[in-house]
C-alpha cells in the first residue's frame, strides 16, 4: 500500500510540474554598462511592436534616464542614460518590462550602470606650419560642458571647433561628407606651446599635448606607401579612383598639386569633386590593370618642387563589384505597377537597371554567359515568377509586394536586388505612399 501510495505522489508531482507555467519573470541577465561624467549619455534600443514597455529605475540618483516605451505597433522601446554622480558599492540598475494579458508583469532586460570620472583622452604632439588648421584627435562634441584651453606660450596657436576637409581617399564615395568638424589647432606663429584642455565650470583636466609651428614642408604620407584602385573591363567599380590631396601632409592653401604618372597606360591624372558637395580636385583614374610610380609635385610662389612619390596598384575587379556600384548610387530601386493577369519581364529590368549602365560607353557588355539570375516571390500565390524571370500577377494584393534577384556571375561573385510591386498603373505610386 505504502509502495502505491508513493508512486500516486510521485505522478502528482510529476503532473503538477507539468501543468505549472513557466513563470513570467524567468531570470534576465543583468547586462553591464559604464557612463562617464559631463559626457554624453548612451542610448539602449530595443523591444518590438507587439508592446507598450514601461521601466523601473534601482538608485536612481547616480542617472538620469529618458525612456520611450512605444506602442502596440510601434517600433519598441527607446532608452537613453547619461551620468550624475559616480557610483561606488551601489549600481543604478534599469528593468525594462510589459505587462501581459494578464497583468502580469514580465521583464525584457536588466542594465547595470557604472558611473566613473570623466575620461581623458591622450593626444600626441601636434606638428603645423603657419596659418594651417589640423582636426585634433579627441571628440570635442561628447562633453555636456564647453572645453577651455589654456596655453604655456600664449599666441602660437589657437584651438576653437572648426570643420576641416575630411580624409576620402577613393572617389566613388559621394555620399561621404566632405567635411569633419571638431576641435582644430590653428598655427598663428612660430613657437611652441603646451595646451591644457578643461572642462569650462570644473576643475577636470581632459588632457594636455604640445604643438609645434614652424614652417613644415609638405610631404606624401608613409600611411599610403601604396594606394590599390580596382579595374574591370565591364564598367566602374568602387575605388575605381583616388583623391591626391587626401595622401599629402601639411598642405599649402597658396600651393597647387599635381603628379607625374610613370606608365600613363596603368593610369591617368585629372580633376574631380571631392565627394558630394566639396570643390574639384586633382585626382587619379585607373585605366588597366598594372603597378607604377606616382610622384608628387607642390608648386608655390612659382616654384615647382617633388615633395614625395607612392606605388599605384590596379588590380582586376569582380564582376559584381559592377553592379553594386551601381546599386550604390541608385536611390529608387525597380518600383513596379501591376495588375491581374499582366506579366512583366524581371529579368530584362534587371539587366537594363544594373548590368547595362556602361555599355556603348568604351566598356564590355555582359554577355548572356556572364551571369546567372535566380528569383524568388515575397508571395507567390499573387506575384508568381519563373525562372526566366517572368512576373505574373495572380490577383489583386494590397499591401507592397517584393521579388528578389540573385545575380550569380561567371567568376564566382554574385550581387542581389530587389524589386517592388504595387497593384494598379504607374501612377498609383504616388497614391500608395501619400
Amino acid at each position: 500500500m505504502k509502495k502505491i501510495l508513493s508512486i500516486l505522489i510521485s505522478i502528482m508531482i510529476i503532473i503538477s510540474a507539468v501543468s505549472v507555467p513557466a513563470s513570467v519573470n524567468a531570470a534576465v541577465k543583468i547586462k553591464n554598462k559604464t557612463l562617464y561624467m559631463y559626457t554624453e549619455g548612451i542610448s539602449l534600443d530595443g523591444g518590438n511592436g507587439n508592446h507598450a514597455y514601461k521601466y523601473s529605475v534601482k538608485n536612481k540618483k547616480y542617472i538620469k534616464v529618458d525612456f520611450d516605451g512605444g506602442e502596440v505597433g510601434g517600433i519598441g522601446y527607446q532608452l537613453t542614460v547619461s551620468a550624475r554622480k559616480i557610483t561606488g558599492k551601489k549600481k543604478p540598475v534599469i528593468t525594462i518590462y510589459y505587462n501581459n494579458s494578464s497583468g502580469k508583469k514580465v521583464i525584457v532586460k536588466k542594465f547595470r550602470f557604472t558611473v566613473k570620472l570623466t575620461r581623458k583622452f591622450k593626444t600626441k604632439k601636434v606638428l603645423l606650419y603657419k596659418g594651417e588648421k589640423k582636426l585634433l584627435p579627441f571628440n570635442s562634441y561628447q562633453y555636456t560642458k564647453k572645453l577651455k584651453y589654456e596655453f604655456s606660450n600664449k599666441g602660437i596657436v589657437s584651438v576653437k571647433d572648426k570643420s576641416v576637409r575630411s580624409k576620402e581617399l577613393y572617389v566613388t564615395t559621394w555620399w561621404a561628407d566632405d567635411s569633419d568638424y571638431g576641435a582644430c589647432a590653428i598655427g598663428r606663429k612660430y613657437g611652441k606651446t603646451k595646451v591644457t584642455v578643461k572642462l569650462k565650470g570644473t576643475n577636470v583636466t581632459l588632457g594636455k599635448f604640445i604643438v609645434t609651428v614652424k614652417d613644415v614642408k609638405a610631404s606624401v604620407s608613409k600611411k599610403y606607401k601604396t594606394v590599390t584602385l580596382r579595374n574591370s573591363p565591364y564598367g566602374l567599380v568602387a575605388k575605381h579612383g583616388m583623391y591626391l590631396l587626401t595622401v599629402i601632409n601639411h598642405r599649402r592653401a597658396d600651393a597647387k598639386y599635381s603628379v607625374e604618372i610613370k606608365n600613363k597606360k596603368i593610369a591617368e591624372s585629372g580633376e574631380c569633386q571631392y565627394c558630394r558637395y566639396g570643390d574639384k580636385e586633382p585626382c587619379i583614374m585607373q585605366k588597366k590593370v598594372g603597378r607604377t610610380r606616382v610622384n608628387v609635385y607642390e608648386k608655390r610662389n612659382g616654384n615647382k618642387t617633388k615633395i614625395g612619390y607612392f606605388a599605384l596598384r590596379v588590380v582586376k575587379a569582380k564582376m559584381a563589384e559592377v553592379m553594386r556600384y551601381i546599386r550604390s548610387y541608385d536611390d529608387e530601386g525597380i518600383e513596379l505597377a501591376i495588375k491581374e493577369g499582366e506579366k512583366i519581364n524581371l529579368k530584362k529590368r534587371v539587366y537594363n537597371h544594373y548590368l547595362d549602365m556602361f555599355s556603348g560607353i568604351g566598356y564590355k557588355k555582359f554577355k548572356s554567359s556572364d551571369y546567372k539570375m535566380t528569383f524568388k516571390s515575397s508571395c507567390p500565390d499573387k506575384l508568381k515568377v519563373s525562372e526566366k524571370g517572368i512576373v505574373k500577377c495572380m490577383g489583386k494584393f494590397d499591401n507592397l509586394q517584393t521579388v528578389n534577384c540573385v545575380v550569380k556571375f561567371s567568376d564566382g561573385s554574385k550581387d542581389g536586388c530587389c524589386a517592388e510591386f504595387i497593384y494598379g498603373d504607374e501612377d498609383d505610386w504616388w497614391d500608395y505612399f501619400a
